[in-house]
């Protein structure tokens, strides 16, 4: 555990170095992997189909509530079903639960039940064909790509934007959600992440 900064700063805030052996003499201070590194990875992963590696990072961090305020992270993981076959998978996902655990493993275990089983997450938008979900024959193709797409990645086209607001009563405001300009909304996030058959099954089991 420590403080997260550029260790240069030393040289003129002395003040911090106090501030830092604080936080890493108590064991109560804690700072998880996403925090301290920004990414998640394992050689086992636990979302990646026959336990093969996994890779989760931090692409922008929500700063504020509203539309712009949502997490976006990057997931490189092994698909099972490709069409009938497997493949890579290198998608971005925008959702409003931040990721943090004390390891990598508990990271992307937390990932699956956020994602997968809540299905807490918002589709973003593209801003150009597959920038947001794409399809690789090997993990360092997936990764290569995933790093292409947070290279162009550009928030203010990504994020919707609250385009007018409505006041159905008095004192109430509710802002309401519109697209960037000449964009488009990337739903294949539902068909990587089984949100359709999630739906259908529990449909499914209210219907019994």
């Amino acid at each position: 555990n420590c403080l997260v900064f550029d260790r240069r700063q030393l040289r003129d805030k002395p003040w911090l170095t106090g501030l830092d052996r604080a936080i890493r003499e108590n064991p109560d201070c804690e700072r998880g992997v996403m925090t301290r590194q920004g990414w998640a990875y394992s050689a086992n992963g636990p979302n990646s189909h026959g336990e093969n590696p996994e890779l989760l990072v931090q692409v922008a961090e929500g700063l504020c509530d509203g539309p712009q305020g949502l997490h976006w992270y990057g997931h490189v993981f092994l698909m099972p079903d490709c069409g009938g076959s497997e493949c890579w998978i290198a998608i971005l996902v925008r959702t409003w639960l931040r990721l943090d655990s004390h390891s990598a493993e508990s990271v992307l275990k937390d990932y699956r039940h956020v994602i997968a089983e809540k299905n807490a997450y918002d589709p973003g938008y593209k801003q150009e064909e597959d920038d947001i979900a794409s399809r690789h024959d090997s993990f360092e193709d997936a990764v290569e790509a995933l790093t292409a797409k947070i290279g162009k990645f550009r928030r203010d086209l990504r994020d919707p934007r609250v385009v007018r607001c409505e006041e159905p009563w008095d004192g109430v405001v509710i802002p309401i959600e519109g697209p960037p300009p000449d964009s488009e909304l990337d739903l294949r996030i539902w068909q990587v992440y089984g949100f359709m058959e999630n739906l259908c099954s529990e449909l499914g089991k209210r219907g019994t």
